[in-house]
């Protein structure tokens, strides 16, 4: 859809002219390379380059030029594999393992030194998304299973699928960046992390491929390989 009053500016997050922060209110930024492949150089430091150091200057210039409050996704990643699991919180202890993961507990600690009582700083520790879009990324769990199930009738599962995983709808997280955008309190949610999430999204894979069979009225088909 095409929104009055929006001007779209194509270019590069490292390099985004200040003039753009003038008279902001809010910054969301959105910037972010997903999880590379494991020991890969090039994705590593251009991971660190996008979702670290351009936020920082993003950060920076919005507080330098009176933008009231920057808020960024930060992920659930940052707490790691849990084998209980027990559900976690914010002040649960954080295991990244990914470089993706380690990112976004840099951009956290980082961020938190730059706010202050004029200068809004808030993260929101996001699960994996899911949901449609004409832009959609179907390497997301929930995407990428109703899109291979649809066209093979079979699944890959790693291990034994019985790791649990949090999920959240892509509007339900607009909804939540629109509510702590207008949120009254700015000092309670001021150079704070918060986990964002709803219970009956946190769900066993095994469970969520079974769920997905069903609705195509599909018998479930299986493949399990590797281990976790």
């Amino acid at each position: 859809k095409n929104f009055k009053n929006v001007e779209v500016i194509k270019g590069d997050s490292r390099s985004i002219d200040e003039k753009y922060f003038k008279n902001i209110y809010a910054v969301i930024d959105l910037v972010n390379i997903g999880i590379s492949p494991i020991g890969d150089r090039f994705f590593d430091k251009v991971s660190w380059d996008i979702n670290y150091n351009s936020r920082v200057r993003t950060c920076r210039l919005a507080k330098k030029n009176n933008v009231k409050h920057y808020i960024y996704p930060s992920s659930c990643s940052v707490y790691g594999l849990r084998k209980d699991l027990k559900l976690v919180n914010e002040k649960s202890l954080i295991d990244p393992k990914s470089v993706y993961a380690k990112t976004k507990i840099a951009l956290e600690k980082k961020t938190k030194n730059l706010s202050n009582k004029n200068f809004i700083v808030t993260g929101l520790r996001l699960p994996t998304l899911f949901g449609y879009s004409k832009k959609m990324r179907n390497d997301l769990i929930i995407n990428y299973f109703v899109g291979y199930i649809k066209k093979y009738n079979k699944i890959n599962l790693q291990g034994d699928g019985k790791q649990g995983r949090p999920f959240l709808h892509v509007i339900d997280a607009a909804k939540a960046f629109i509510y702590f955008l207008e949120y009254k309190k700015k000092d309670k949610i001021n150079n704070k992390i918060i986990n964002i999430g709803i219970e009956k999204n946190n769900i066993i894979l095994l469970d969520l491929a079974k769920k997905i069979f069903n609705s195509f009225k599909i018998k479930p088909k299986i493949n399990y390989y590797g281990i976790l």
